[in-house]
């Protein structure tokens, strides 16, 4: 598959400081297709037991905040450079993905 028909999938969480909800974004993360997406992660600070078991081919993008009002005008401008088809959010970031899917476009699930 070539680069332009690869999906963008944008996983979003606050950091990766353990729990069932890191745990899940990091087997996903790690797991999927590479040859069918291509993985990005909004991270609120870069910090937490699970950092170093993520894959060397992610592109990461930090936010500077793991609060969710903080992040929504990062998240905003990421996601309008990096354009993905899905975004993904732990309920750490539901009210930062939920706010600003207002300005994305419709073609976002």
């Amino acid at each position: 598959m070539t680069k332009d028909a690869q999906k963008i999938i944008l996983f979003t969480i606050p950091d990766f400081r353990g729990g069932g909800a890191e745990r899940v974004f990091l087997n996903l993360i790690n797991n999927l297709n590479r040859d069918k997406f291509v993985i990005h992660i909004a991270v609120g600070e870069l910090q937490g037991e699970y950092c170093k078991y993520l894959s060397n081919d992610i592109t990461i993008h930090k936010l500077g905040s793991t609060h969710s009002i903080e992040s929504v005008i990062p998240m905003i401008k990421l996601v309008r450079n990096i354009k993905p088809n899905v975004v993904f959010a732990t309920l750490g970031y539901v009210v930062t993905i939920s706010i600003s899917s207002l300005f994305f476009s419709k073609k976002i699930k």
